[in-house]
Order: C-alpha cells, then structure tokens, then sequence
C-alpha cells in the first residue's frame, strides 16, 4: 500500500503541476492580447504550483513517513482545486486517494509496531481491519470530499454571481442611442486602458462601420482594424439569413452591445447589420414577410398618409431599405405595387 500511495502521489502531483503550467500558458497568452482576466489566470497557476510540487514530495516520502506524505497529498489535492479548479481535475482525486492509502497504512504500521513491541503470553493475534473496512477511514473520505464540493460550490456561486452582473451590464437601455465610432478608434481605446474603456462601453450600444475580414459559423464577424487585430460581432440565430448574404471584403455597419475584450479581440454581442449607403446588399434582393397587417407608405415618413395595406402573411421583395434603418422599400402584390414598409414589420428570410 505504501508503493501504491507513492505511485499516486508522485503522478498527481505531476497531472497537477501540468495543470498549473498550463494556466500560467493561457493566462500569458491571454496577457499577451490585453484579454480580461489573463492576469489572474496567470496568477492562480504560479499559486497552484507549489500545491503540486508539495503533492510530488509527499508521494516520494509515502514509504519513510506515510502520515506526513498523506497529510501534503491531501492538502496539495485541496488547495490546487482552489487555486485552478478545473485545471486540477485529474491531480486532485489522484493524489486524494493516495493520501487517504497513506494514511491508513501510517495507521496499520503503528498498530503492527506496537503488537511487536508488546511482551505477553502467546495468543491468537486480533485480526486487522483491512483499510476498506474501516469506518474512519470513509468519514475521513466523506468529510474531504464534502470539504470539496462546499468549496467548489463556493467558487461556482461566485462566479454565477459575476456572469448575472456581467449579462446585467450588457443590457442596453431603452431607446438608446449607438456610439459612433470607427473600429480603430475602439481597438485603441482597449489598448491604452481596457478598464476605462470597460466603463466607458461595456453595456452599451456602438455603431461601428468597417470591412468584413471573417465570417465564422459561430455566428461571428470579424471586422478587420489591421492585419492582426479585428473587432468580434456576435450575432444570434434570428439574424442568419442577413448573414448568408455577407461577404468577406464587404463593407457594413454594425451595432451591437459591448461586451468588453478577449483574447480574439474587442466584442460586441447581439450585432445587427443596419441600413447604409454601403451595405445596402445585405438585404436587397431578400424575401420578406409581413408579421402583421401594416400599411404601405409612399414616403418615407411616419406622419405620412399610408396608400395601401398588406396583409399579415403575405411575402414582399425588397428592393431598397433607407438609410435610417426604418424602412424598407418592398414589391408586393406579385411585385405590381411597391412601396414603404416598416421595417420591424418584415421578417427578413434568403431567396
């Protein structure tokens, strides 16, 4: 059992020091692209790394000192899910379960010890509780693993409670107004100080107009700042018919909620493609069709007089959209009348 013991402790320690160095990867490289957080990933891994080197020392003394080595396995298995979490995912139960074999081996030797030092008439030796069999040993075991999961649960309620925060700042409020800005102008406000500009964007609506560099299918835009760094719109579901019609090298607008900055770059989540003297492909030539009964305008005004209506269900083409983003300019009626309809009206789908 002590081999044993020696075996789990040394490869847990060293499945937890790997763990640690890879944080400290992720965290540097994240670093390396002003990503947020990166620095205390980076941190939490220098932390994890004396947690397995301590886990490593206490396998090599299972044999000598099986008390103390299970003492330091469990304590390396504890503070290294603390410090990584799922970085120590393979050391932490490898070097739980040895420390728990050593110290019920370190409990076995000092019983056998004192059966040997003890002087007394011969009689039939008690038998020995074999460790599986030992009540304290599955508290013991019980009791760590709870201590586990209290501190796990800890860890996990806090970091619900930040993704709340998070999804609660991204919200914008009503009737806001897009921050204009060119997607250099964004890139470098992140780079000269990515906490103001947090404060400064996170949360709220920004227009950004520039070239289409990728179209990933994740949903995702990247629109090109240089040849290294990109904005990153994300888009949801109901958008992907607009987005099967984009090109790399088109040149659109976008807005979206900012949502801070990553290691692919700066992000806006739940973007829009909106109407503009230079993306008017990304919409003209689609079907349409009308959500509910809405009137057909001449002009584009919303005090003007409605000329016709159409019906709820039926299909139109567009042909134009205007450069508020209000309307569009649609064919219907098997493309013999024509004529302004709001926008939000139209449920926008690809030939």
């Amino acid at each position: 059992m002590k081999v044993a013991a020696m075996i789990l402790g040394i490869l847990g320690g060293i499945a937890g020091l790997g763990g640690a160095i890879f944080a400290l990867f992720v965290g540097g490289i994240g670093g390396a692209f002003g990503a947020s957080g990166a620095g205390m990933i980076a941190k939490l891994g220098i932390l994890a790394i004396p947690f397995a080197i301590l886990g490593i020392v206490g396998g090599a003394m299972a044999n000598v000192k099986p008390k103390a080595a299970g003492i330091m396995m469990i304590i390396s298995a504890v503070g290294g899910t603390i410090s990584i979490s799922m970085g120590y995912i393979i050391a932490a139960p490898i070097l739980l379960i040895g420390g728990i074999i050593a110290l019920v081996t370190s409990k076995n030797q000092k019983t056998e010890n004192n059966v040997v030092g003890t002087e007394s008439t011969p009689s039939i030796p008690t038998p020995k509780k074999v460790w599986y069999k030992n009540k304290k040993t599955w508290i013991g075991a019980v009791l760590v693993v709870f201590a586990l999961y209290v501190v796990s649960g800890f860890i996990s309620g806090a970091n619900d409670k930040n993704l709340v925060a998070s999804v609660q700042q991204q919200q914008p409020q009503q009737n806001q107004s897009a921050i204009k800005m060119s997607p250099k102008q964004l890139r470098d406000e992140y780079r000269e100080n990515e906490m103001a500009a947090d404060k400064k964007y996170k949360g709220n609506l920004i227009e950004i107009t520039g070239t289409i560099d990728r179209i990933s299918d994740g949903r995702t835009v990247s629109i090109s700042v240089d040849a290294l760094t990109s904005i990153q719109c994300s888009f949801s579901k109901d958008q992907d018919n607009i987005l099967l019609q984009l090109k790399k090298g088109q040149t659109v607008t976008i807005q979206g909620i900012g949502n801070g900055k990553s290691i692919a770059g700066v992000v806006l989540n739940d973007c829009k493609v909106i109407p503009s003297d230079t993306n008017k492909s990304a919409y003209k030539g689609l079907h349409g069709k009308i959500k509910s009964d809405t009137n057909v305008y001449a002009v584009q005004s919303p005090g003007a007089s409605p000329v016709a209506t159409i019906k709820a269900g039926e299909t139109v083409l567009i042909v134009d959209e205007d450069t508020r983003g209000m309307y569009f300019f649609v064919k219907y009626n098997n493309d013999k009348d024509s004529g302004y309809v709001p926008r939000s009206n139209i449920s926008v789908y690809a030939n």
